[in-house]
């Protein structure tokens, strides 16, 4: 499946056999990892993302020694009811393989399922492959977003995370800033890092969008549709297309009553 090829698509090191998460913490704090390599890496039988805002889960190896049950991808790690969120991906590891280590202080360890975690996670998938063409559309997580001129515009937003930021979300709406920083004029890869290292689910969008600013407004044009008749009845649509045939050669999306 997709989430069989994430380690790969992420850069993480192949994984190193250890079923033990505790054990996999302790091999883990031996090493030193700076912001330019903070690519996935496997804690024991944990695939986790770092970032800035908490672990994020990417997998869990079968029959791992864990004191949890198997997180989801894009779900967050809370220690003692905190994400231990840190001015640096670096702080936020050091802190976390720590927790893990000292698990029996007794501070619960439990996954928190998040659109922030998802976004993350989507972010550091996405800046591992090329960018969509022109004028077309990529999904980063929960978010399916088109990257315009000015800055990228929401297409289409799972509803886990339409109400996840400060407003809810809408087809239409555009990036303004995350975490204070304006994005209107930056490239797709420095907005994609932003949201990977964005600290607290903190962004701005321009609340203009609807459905008329969206892909779904124009499919009735990819279609071949004619135009909307005015009907808003589909009983009464149906009977009125009932009257016209059409063959094989004519099978173009069509309109019954408001119902495309």
């Amino acid at each position: 499946s997709f989430f069989a090829t994430l380690p790969v698509q992420l850069g993480a090191a192949p994984q190193p056999g250890e079923l033990s998460v505790v054990r996999g913490a302790k091999e883990a704090l031996k090493k030193t990892r700076d912001g330019a390599d903070m690519t996935a890496e496997w804690i024991g039988p944990l695939l986790v993302l770092w970032s800035r805002a908490a672990a994020v889960a990417v997998l869990q190896q079968p029959g791992a020694e864990a004191p949890w049950d198997d997180p989801l991808p894009g779900q967050m790690l809370l220690v003692g009811g905190s994400l231990r969120s840190c001015r640096s991906c670096e702080e936020t590891r050091t802190k976390v393989l720590n927790a893990l280590v000292n698990t029996r202080d007794g501070e619960v360890l439990q996954w928190l399922s998040s659109p922030h975690g998802e976004v993350i996670l989507g972010a550091q998938v996405a800046l591992g492959r090329p960018g969509p063409a022109a004028q077309e559309a990529e999904w980063v997580g929960p978010w399916q977003l088109r990257w315009d001129i000015g800055g990228p515009t929401w297409i289409d937003v799972l509803s886990s995370s339409a109400d996840a930021g400060p407003f809810p979300l809408k087809p239409g709406d555009r990036f303004l800033d995350v975490d204070g920083q304006q994005v209107e004029k930056d490239s797709r890869s420095t907005i994609l890092t932003r949201l990977r290292d964005m600290e607290d689910n903190v962004y701005r969008r321009m609340p203009n969008g609807d459905r008329q600013r969206s892909f779904f407004a124009t499919l009735p044009a990819q279609l071949g549709a004619a135009p909307q008749p005015g009907e808003l009845s589909v009983v009464r649509g149906a009977k009125e297309a009932l009257k016209k045939t059409r063959d094989g050669a004519d099978m173009t999306a069509e309109w019954i009553g408001p119902l495309l």
